[in-house]
């Protein structure tokens, strides 16, 4: 699945959730089953997060990244877009999906905002030091 389809799936899952949400039983319920399968949400934020640390250890990823903060982002970004477009409607946001994820990716990914001809350093979450992103490094297609 790709990150457009996920989104599709976020917008599809958004009224589901709403109506479990709305019967606290109904809910409680939902939470015991995917207890008991090990399903839910969390789960491909650790598939994506295992992903990630692939792709650090192949050197894709900066040494510093941190991959299930990179997923908890990137998840959160892909459920916003989806919340945004069930609620405002598809014509909400500036632009097409996959052209703002891909845009989102590179910001968390790489510059954080600065042009990627300018050097930016940011201290990794808890770690001294500072490392230095001056270019893209994720694409989503």
């Amino acid at each position: 699945m790709d990150s457009v389809s996920g989104i599709a799936f976020y917008a599809a899952a958004l009224p589901l959730v709403a109506a479990l949400a709305a019967d606290q039983e109904l809910f409680a319920a939902y939470q015991r089953a995917n207890r008991d399968r090990g399903s839910g949400p969390h789960v491909a934020l650790d598939d994506i997060a295992r992903y990630l640390r692939e792709c650090r250890k192949a050197g894709e990823l900066p040494p510093g990244a941190e991959p299930h903060t990179l997923a908890l982002t990137l998840c959160g970004t892909a459920q916003f877009e989806a919340y945004t477009e069930y609620l405002a409607g598809p014509d909400a946001l500036p632009g097409g999906r996959a052209d703002r994820l891909a845009a989102a990716a590179d910001l968390m990914l790489s510059t954080g905002g600065v042009p990627a001809a300018t050097s930016f350093t940011c201290p990794p979450p808890g770690k001294a030091g500072r490392r230095a992103h001056t270019q893209p490094l994720l694409r989503f297609t």
